[in-house]
């Protein structure tokens, strides 16, 4: 048993790939739906101008160069902790501000009632001289 025709263990070597005209028409209709894709996505930065840069891309002859740059970890708590009364300082100490009065709401409520209207599911407030009414 071995490898097969072509295979070998110390060979690195990479085939060149032959296009044909079938296969330049299928990468012609790949790279326009690519950059219809990418397009509509919003990643324009990823778009070709050339059909060739679509096949060295899809090749792989090319890389992506992105512009991401990992976050750099400090380790610098401690000033941050420091920092933090001033960057983002409490509310100022105050007297206490007095409550409303809300004493003439009781006495007012006691001239009405809450009840079911005849029949019906919506409660109403009625005046305390109609209450026999209710239900009526």
């Amino acid at each position: 048993m071995g490898l097969a025709r072509g295979l070998s263990t110390i060979s690195s070597k990479k085939r060149k790939v032959k296009i044909t005209k079938a296969k330049m028409q299928e990468l012609e209709l790949q790279w326009r739906q690519h950059n219809r894709d990418m397009k509509r996505k919003g990643m324009h930065d990823l778009r070709y101008d050339t059909l060739q840069q679509y096949i060295d891309y899809a090749y792989g002859r090319t890389k992506i160069q992105s512009s991401f740059k990992p976050l750099e970890v400090t380790n610098d708590w401690r000033q941050t902790l420091e920092n933090h009364r001033e960057r983002y300082p409490s509310a100022p100490l105050t007297k206490p501000v007095k409550s409303v009065d809300h004493s003439w709401k009781a006495e007012q409520s006691k001239n009405f009632t809450v009840a079911p209207a005849y029949n019906k599911g919506a409660y109403q407030v009625i005046p305390r001289s109609d209450v026999k009414h209710i239900g009526k």
